[in-house]
């Protein structure tokens, strides 16, 4: 049947309920939803909760984070203690930790790339899996925004208005 513009939209609400969950009352918190679960970033900790089962805890890491915390491809990559710990999204295993000095901007993860850039403005592309640094530049200016990645280009906007890009794979200025 067709849609016209003068058609209303279908209402997205009411929504169901499908847990709650009381978090410290004014305590700052981040939350980053992911496929199966909702991570909660606390000033001293990250929770993990399963969107399905009520909301059942699933695991808490004690770590200090100073940026919000990122998920992709089954880890959960979490800035504090300057340094960068990558933690299973399933379990809340530690699988690697790369010292970076402090890093305040969230990194950027996507197709087994991690990109970090600490506040002492170093640049590193890093291999999500296993914690090795494939590439490292200096940046000429602070970020202004955390960095993307498309396709084969690593982008980023930074505070002197200019938008710079690098080869994802080798660091190559483009």
């Amino acid at each position: 049947m067709p849609v016209s513009a003068d058609d209303p939209a279908p209402s997205l609400l009411p929504l169901d309920i499908a847990w709650t969950r009381p978090f410290p009352f004014g305590e700052s918190f981040t939350l980053v939803p992911s496929d199966s679960r909702l991570l909660v970033a606390l000033p001293q900790q990250v929770d993990a909760y399963a969107w399905n089962a009520g909301g059942a805890p699933l695991w808490t890491a004690a770590l200090a984070v100073t940026a919000p915390p990122v998920v992709s491809d089954g880890r959960v990559f979490l800035a504090g203690a300057e340094q960068i710990q990558a933690v299973s999204e399933v379990s809340g295993f530690v699988e690697w930790r790369l010292p970076t000095g402090p890093v305040s901007m969230a990194p950027t993860a996507q197709a087994g790339w991690l990109i970090v850039a600490s506040d002492d403005r170093r640049l590193r592309a890093i291999s999500a899996s296993d914690g090795r640094v494939i590439w490292q530049d200096t940046l000429p200016a602070a970020l202004a925004a955390p960095m993307a990645i498309d396709g084969g280009l690593l982008v980023g906007a930074f505070d002197d208005g200019v938008v710079r890009g690098w080869n994802v794979t080798d660091g190559r200025v483009r």
